[in-house]
């Protein structure tokens, strides 16, 4: 590209790296939550899931580095949604146990605590 701009004499503008990385990821941030999520509640496979963990991780670096906080709201909801603390209506006395006995829930509820 830049050979082309000297032989056709238009311009190349340099600018600093990570100029558009705020803009960006405020395009991005609600479709990649939608796929982290999709992967997260659907896979199987143990890399698969610590993939999408960090992936949830790395959102919410950025969303807190930017003070995006309406994105990492919604990262928090998304992730308790897994916990399936919120949404357990069985007996009170059923809940440690069916928690504890769900990889998922307990990994997003690691994450939650970690990026709060």
């Amino acid at each position: 590209m830049l050979k082309r701009t000297v032989t056709t004499g238009e311009k190349f503008l340099h600018v600093p790296t990570g100029s558009y990385n705020h803009d960006i990821f405020t395009l991005i941030w609600g479709q990649t939550m939608a796929a982290l999520s999709f992967v997260f509640e659907k896979s199987n496979y143990n890399l698969v899931i610590d993939k999408s963990i960090q992936g949830f991780s790395k959102c919410a670096r950025i969303a807190a580095y930017y003070c995006m906080s309406d994105v990492f709201d919604n990262l928090v909801i998304s992730l308790c949604k897994f916990t399936t603390l919120l949404n357990n209506r069985e007996w009170i006395e059923n809940l440690p146990i069916q928690f504890g006995l769900n990889k998922k829930a307990r990994l997003a509820a690691t994450v939650v605590f970690n990026i709060a």
